[in-house]
């Protein structure tokens, strides 16, 4: 039974990993193709920049494998392309966007992601099912905190790296759901971006959860309680992406935006 375990937690954790691998494409793609960047709350871009920073200084401090490092290097990157499309299509080239060009509640065909891990992740020195996990959103800060079990200064700054990553994914989806709320729509978001966002964090869940019934008895309570910041910001951030998925849906048939409309998205 074990054994079966250990494959689902695998198995998990290799779908999370995928999914987080490609979750953001699809919203850079959205951008392109509308020209424009509206639909994107700053605030979530920017945050979730903060986190994915915090991510990689976490794995230069703690001197992480290079993998890792790159990983976190990738996603700041993606960040970072993200945030120069919000002000390159809302500040320099606001009279590009053609809304028109894509049907209302249509989604543009785009590969399909297969995810966060969640945004935080964790990283062993084994060749258990966590070795996987490690290749993650966050890995360095779950790293920081139990490659360095010797070392209670790095073990401690491990420790809140981890919860710091967790509070600003965790907090990120706040401003995108207040901003779809405003607009009474989710125009020029990818729903994609949030379905693999969910996706990933769920099996990254899935695969903590899996790993537990292999562990001895004695080993659980401490494993879970290492655990809790990625268990909490995994689990918690899935809430709010099922909340812009079903802010998706019930704005789906929006009527198309009058130019005064679009013109105070873009100056939002």
């Amino acid at each position: 039974m074990s054994v079966l375990y250990q494959r689902l937690s695998s198995l998990s954790a290799c779908i999370s990993l995928t999914s987080w691998l490609c979750a953001q494409l699809p919203q850079v793609i959205e951008n392109h193709h509308m020209k424009s960047a509206a639909g994107l709350s700053l605030s979530f871009l920017t945050v979730w920049l903060a986190g994915d920073l915090t991510n990689l200084i976490g794995c230069i401090l703690t001197k992480q494998l290079l993998f890792q490092t790159l990983l976190a290097c990738y996603y700041t990157v993606i960040d970072l392309i993200l945030l120069s499309q919000y002000f390159y299509y809302t500040k320099y080239a606001p009279n590009y966007v053609h809304w028109s060009r894509v049907p209302y509640g249509s989604v543009p065909s785009l590969p399909s992601p297969t995810v966060l891990s969640p945004r935080p992740a964790s990283f062993h020195k084994s060749t258990s099912v966590v070795s996987v996990i490690a290749l993650s959103r966050s890995v360095s800060a779950l790293a920081a905190s139990h490659s360095s079990a010797n070392s209670d200064p790095v073990q401690v700054l491990g420790t809140t790296i981890a919860w710091v990553c967790t509070a600003l994914y965790l907090c990120s989806r706040i401003p995108q759901i207040i901003h779809n709320f405003k607009r009474k729509s989710t125009r020029g978001l990818s729903p994609l971006l949030f379905a693999a966002a969910m996706t990933g964090n769920f099996t990254y869940t899935l695969s903590i959860l899996f790993s537990v019934p292999s562990m001895p008895q004695a080993e659980r309570a401490p494993f879970l309680m290492r655990e809790l910041p990625y268990l909490l910001g995994s689990a918690g951030t899935v809430g709010f992406d099922i909340t812009i998925l079903t802010q998706t849906w019930a704005y789906r048939n929006r009527p198309p935006l009058k130019s005064s409309e679009m013109s105070e998205l873009l100056n939002e």
